[in-house]
């Protein structure tokens, strides 16, 4: 699979200076990585100098992949989160809550 490169604009607004490739790699407009913690979350600073803490495979994810669902999260097939290709990850759609019944305004009694 060739790698693609996009200009980071789905995650959020100001962030298009960074490119992200779809193995995971990003970097902003002069080539420098992005801070890390952990190896798990990275840090981007938006236009207004507004930091996000994100992982990889979120940033991937939001880029590539469609988000059927606003509250879906990003799921890895092989389990490791350190691997951010566009082709190990999928979103995770949360089940949907059951309904409640509504109790009746007005309850009758019987006697």
């Amino acid at each position: 699979m060739e790698l693609i490169m996009k200009h980071l604009r789905k995650y959020a607004t100001g962030l298009s200076r960074y490119e992200v490739w779809s193995n995971g790699f990003i970097v902003d407009s002069v080539g420098r990585l992005p801070d890390d913690i952990n190896r798990k979350y990275i840090e981007l600073i938006d236009d207004n100098g507004s930091s996000h803490w994100v992982t990889r495979g979120e940033i991937v994810a939001s880029e590539f992949i469609p988000k059927l669902h606003k509250e879906a999260t990003v799921g890895y097939l092989d389990g490791n989160e350190d691997n951010a290709h566009v082709m190990n990850l999928f979103w995770n759609i949360p089940e949907p809550k059951p309904k409640r019944r509504k109790k009746n305004a007005k309850s009758k009694k019987r006697g």
